[in-house]
């Protein structure tokens, strides 16, 4: 799974649902400047300021440690089976 996120000019917040077995595993929203979320997922892709090459490894991140993406802008919900990880 890979998926190319990009900041759009005048879009406060790109949001992005991870379906797992045809059930929503989770709804991440990302702010526009995704530099801060790209360093966390230790990304070393070119313009982290504008665009995120998201991976299933860093949805395992996320969904592993929700607070601490939480706390560098990210909105996130998850279903209760992943919120008490």
């Amino acid at each position: 799974m890979e998926h190319h996120i990009r900041s759009i000019p005048a879009v406060d917040w790109y949001a992005l649902v991870h379906i797992e077995d045809f059930t929503v595993a989770g709804v991440l929203a990302f702010p526009p400047d995704l530099s801060i979320v790209c360093a966390a997922l230790h990304k070393r892709h070119p313009h982290q300021d504008a665009a995120l090459q998201f991976t299933r490894l860093n949805w395992l991140a996320i969904r592993d440690d929700p607070d601490r993406f939480r706390a560098l802008g990210m909105r996130l919900w998850l279903p209760p089976a992943f919120a008490d990880r």
